[in-house]
């Protein structure tokens, strides 16, 4: 019996077909139920407290944001050098697209 199927799986080589163990699914099935596992392990949310030793609460903790006079107006002078360079590239624009049609017109 073990020959027959020697015999065959040499056969199906021959012919180009994909051949299977008998025990491929049973072995998949294993690897990945033991994955299954492995991952609810780790997405666990207690795990993580565990991991972490913390008491199980939220992971994440609320800041508050100091607001800086300096990057404040940083950033206000920032915005307003971009409005400027905008506006120069719009009318770059537009006065490359005149002097394209005056000269089609020549």
């Amino acid at each position: 019996q073990e020959l027959n199927k020697e015999f065959e799986t040499a056969q199906l080589k021959k012919k180009g077909r994909l051949s299977i163990p008998d025990n491929f699914f049973y072995e998949t099935t294993v690897t990945n139920q033991l994955w299954r596992e492995n991952l609810g392990l780790l997405d666990s949310d207690l795990n993580m407290h565990l991991k972490f030793s913390m008491k199980p609460k939220t992971l994440f903790v609320k800041k508050d944001v100091v607001e800086d006079s300096k990057f404040e107006a940083f950033k206000a002078e920032v915005k307003e050098e971009l409005s400027t360079q905008e506006s120069q590239i719009t009318e770059i624009v537009q006065n490359q697209k005149i002097m394209a049609a005056k000269q089609e017109e020549i």
